[in-house]
């Protein structure tokens, strides 16, 4: 089906790509040669593509821990240059409430072999576990049910 000029209904399948289940920053936004270099860039940018001011951020963070902590912080922990700031995981906590970007979580958990998906995502990974399961029950019954009727 070809698609009219004036069509803005027909989709355009061959562009289509399917959405990054797993989102993650281009590699080279978030360069660096340790982790907590590579996560200060990840702070920076998330901030940057939030759209939030710092200020309000920690306004969010602050209002989510329950206590006060130093704006300087964040701008610490958000600077490649700053040598060993880093957020204790509350603070982390705290930041990805104020800045939900998943981004930020998938790159502190690059080469753990886990990953930060919605939370939406989690039924139809249980299904999928729930499916793969049912195959390989379903293999063990099949060969069962050979064995006892005396095929290989």
């Amino acid at each position: 089906m070809v698609k009219m000029r004036d069509d803005r209904k027909t989709l355009d399948l061959l562009s289509w790509q399917p959405p990054d289940v797993a989102e993650s920053f281009e590699p080279e936004r978030v360069r660096g040669h340790s982790d907590r270099i590579r996560m200060a860039r990840a702070y920076a940018e998330a901030i940057k593509e939030s759209g939030l001011s710092r200020d309000d951020i920690h306004a969010d963070m602050v209002a989510h821990m329950g206590f006060e902590f130093s704006r300087n912080t964040l701008d610490r922990v958000t600077a490649p240059s700053s040598d060993a700031h880093e957020f204790t995981v509350s603070k982390l906590i705290a930041f990805l409430r104020a800045v939900p970007d998943l981004r930020v979580a998938n790159e502190l958990l690059k080469g753990t072999g886990f990953a930060a998906i919605p939370e939406q995502y989690l039924a139809a990974i249980e299904e999928a576990i729930c499916l793969d399961q049912k195959e390989q029950l379903d293999d063990r019954i099949r060969r069962a049910r050979r064995s006892w009727k005396g095929r290989p």
